[in-house]
């Protein structure tokens, strides 16, 4: 991996239990806006399966919160939509 000055566009993947988004999303203030906030951290960086323990250590040393918009793609891939319920207000 080379990193260049400005912006680099490098593909991520995450495992995460669904359960609690979609119960979130139903509640306010998530249930109002579809935008939650996620905590990234990372464990590990592997390329063509070797272990990258360099850049993992990096990832793992600081998380970095970012507010992903579940509510939109609830809505598009899945006919989902959000509602804030009763009991939430």
């Amino acid at each position: 991996m080379i990193l260049y000055p400005g912006i680099n566009n490098i593909t991520m993947h995450a495992n995460m239990a669904q359960l609690p988004v979609l119960k979130a999303i139903n509640e306010e203030p998530y249930c109002e806006t579809g935008i939650m906030p996620f905590v990234l951290t990372g464990i590990n960086v592997t390329n063509n399966g070797q272990n990258l323990t360099y850049y993992g250590d990096a990832l793992a040393a600081v998380s970095q919160t970012v507010n992903i918009d579940i509510g939109s793609i609830l809505a598009r891939d899945l006919n989902i939509t959000a509602n804030c319920s009763a009991s939430t207000r």
